[in-house]
């Protein structure tokens, strides 16, 4: 995990310190053309980068853009030296996309992402109850209203302004 210079910890706990992700551009290139294959194939739905606020911000960044709700288990991770739940929703580590697909087509993208020696974690699904839940070995972490997650997202930087 890699959240020293995140912000994570910089808004939760205060600190400008630790060592900032590294940069892997062999990894970042073997992933980005694994999306733009699965793209040209078309497996994907959408699909967002991680960095800034790391797989949480990432996840929540899509749930609000495409309108729905998630049911996301951060246990399902691969993740090599992470045991805690902040380390995995917050860590800015480079060359990670997130990434939705059809349930129809998940058997197809994950045969692309062996045939491409890429890891691939399934975290979860899309729901229409309009909830964003993340969970982690069972425990709720976050269960928040789309709407309200949405407002806070568009609308905090002008309150804050005002």
């Amino acid at each position: 995990p890699e959240i020293g210079g995140s912000e994570y910890l910089y808004v939760v706990h205060g600190l400008e310190k630790g060592e900032i992700p590294k940069p892997r551009p062999a990894s970042e290139l073997r992933n980005a053309r694994f999306i733009t294959e699965a793209i040209r194939r078309g497996l994907v739905l959408s699909v967002h980068d991680i960095s800034t606020g790391g797989l949480a911000v990432a996840i929540l960044e899509m749930a609000i853009a495409g309108g729905i709700g998630i049911d996301v288990d951060i246990s399902n991770i691969i993740c090599r030296g992470c045991s805690r739940a902040d380390e995995m929703l917050f860590s800015e580590t480079q060359a990670r996309y997130v990434i939705e697909v059809d349930a129809k087509k998940v058997d197809e993208l994950k045969a692309l992402a062996n045939e491409m020696n890429i890891d691939l974690s399934m975290l979860g699904k899309t729901v229409d109850n309009n909830v964003c839940k993340l969970t982690f070995k069972d425990k709720v972490l976050v269960q928040l209203d789309l709407g309200i997650l949405k407002d806070v997202y568009e609308n905090s930087l002008q309150r804050y302004i005002e």
